[in-house]
């Protein structure tokens, strides 16, 4: 009898460990959510990776996400076929009354937009099922890991997001849907409210990949 109220004891203990990480995985997101929701337009450097549940990986692409008052630009780059001067792997420009990139920064991606697509029903997300990952350090910054699911037309796709806990914006993301495809961004610079004027849009903004002269 002892034993088992010592079971039943432990397991009440663990599930409250479990409803309060929860609640500091939704405050950290919401805090993170909050700071980018207050930026006016952004503009995010990024890396992505597509592995399939077969084993098969997508070559890396390195991007820029820009998004202004009414538009959102998109713009990914196969590293080695734009060292060979082919141009753009993909371009995307869109009316932000079509889809809300803002959104998808904080509870998708933004760079899979063809891949995981908003809930039929309208633009909205929402994410459910939030959990409290470890704390790691990278550097000298420190990194909490949050999950949550974030439910759309294709299906749950369950997220893991590396929070910097002293800028409260986002380092790296991982995706994973149902049938097992992972997605990951890394994010190596995020401006916040940057200088966009009407040129930055145009399609002849990055001729080039803005990491080419560096290289």
């Amino acid at each position: 009898m002892r034993a088992l109220s010592s079971i039943v004891l432990l397991l009440a203990i663990a599930g409250h460990v479990r409803a309060e990480g929860a609640k500091e995985a939704q405050a950290l997101f919401e805090a993170m959510q909050a700071k980018l929701a207050a930026a006016k337009t952004l503009q995010v450097h990024f890396t992505a990776t597509k592995v399939s549940a077969k084993g098969n990986q997508r070559p890396e692409r390195r991007g820029v996400m820009r998004l202004g008052a009414t538009q959102v630009l998109v713009v990914a780059w196969d590293p080695e076929e734009a060292k060979k001067g082919s141009g753009f792997r993909d371009w995307s420009l869109m009316e932000l009354d079509a889809v809300d990139y803002r959104a998808a920064f904080t509870r998708l991606s933004i760079s899979t937009r063809r891949e995981y697509t908003f809930p039929k029903e309208g633009p909205k997300l929402t994410s459910t099922a939030f959990a409290l990952g470890p704390a790691v350090e990278e550097g000298d910054r420190k990194l909490q890991v949050v999950e949550f699911t974030t439910p759309t037309s294709m299906g749950d796709v369950r997220i893991k997001l590396w929070i910097d806990t002293a800028t409260k914006l986002p380092v790296r993301r991982e995706l994973k849907d149902q049938d097992g495809n992972a997605h990951t961004e890394a994010y190596s610079s995020i401006e916040l409210d940057p200088d966009l004027g009407p040129d930055a849009f145009a399609e002849d903004a990055l001729k080039e990949p803005p990491w080419s002269r560096d290289e």
